[in-house]
């Protein structure tokens, strides 16, 4: 009797069709759930189902640029993209564009636990200085949340710390906004170059 009637309550979770998303907002964290009021011949019953958002995200993106002289696709994940031959100079390479598929982790070093892909490109935007225009998804499919994170701005190369916005998220991260900050963790500029950079997400929905 009792599995029979538990039975029917997970069959009513499922099924009934008055259904309310709730969300609620702490100063630590934002909880969102799903609220179904059933029908259950005597009574109303209210069930809640909820889960916690993240409020903060960390990464580490590492980034091994292809040289002709190490031609192996197992030694790289990103490409740049040339402009047009040009006649006048060009100090700040403008209008280069790096397209990368990069792997992330949630620490500093290669080896650290896998997160899953970094996936976008950055370009190259200014004649008088260094600033790149970055344009990617951080696609999160290892560890305790999972779905991707939409990242999207403008930073100067010189800055020891850099700011990029969060205009989107989905899965673990739904609708997610904030802002993204970079830092230069470490470079090798032996072929193929590479670099490590962190990422500390401050978010909310």
């Amino acid at each position: 009797m009792i599995l029979k009637q538990r039975v029917e309550r997970v069959y009513l979770l499922f099924f009934i069709c008055r259904r309310r998303y709730f969300r609620v907002r702490s100063h630590k964290q934002t909880i969102v759930g799903i609220k179904c009021r059933v029908k259950h011949r005597v009574k109303d019953t209210t069930l809640c189902f909820a889960f916690a958002l993240p409020p903060s995200f960390t990464f580490y993106l590492h980034n091994t640029v292809y040289n002709p002289a190490v031609d192996n696709k197992d030694n790289f994940n990103s490409i740049y993209g040339l402009p047009p031959n040009i006649s006048f100079p060009n100090p700040y390479t403008f209008g280069v564009m790096n397209t990368f598929e990069d792997p992330i982790t949630s620490g500093p070093s290669n080896t650290s636990a896998p997160l899953g892909k970094a996936q976008g490109f950055y370009l190259l935007n200014s004649f008088n200085e260094y600033t790149l225009f970055h344009v990617f998804t951080a696609n999160i499919t290892e560890g305790d949340y999972k779905g991707t994170i939409a990242i999207f701005g403008q930073v100067r190369e010189v800055d020891p710390v850099r700011y990029l916005t969060v205009i989107g998220g989905t899965g673990a991260f739904p609708g997610a906004r904030g802002l993204a900050k970079n830092r230069l963790i470490d470079i090798d500029h032996a072929p193929p170059a590479k670099w490590t950079m962190s990422f500390e997400l401050d978010l909310y929905y």
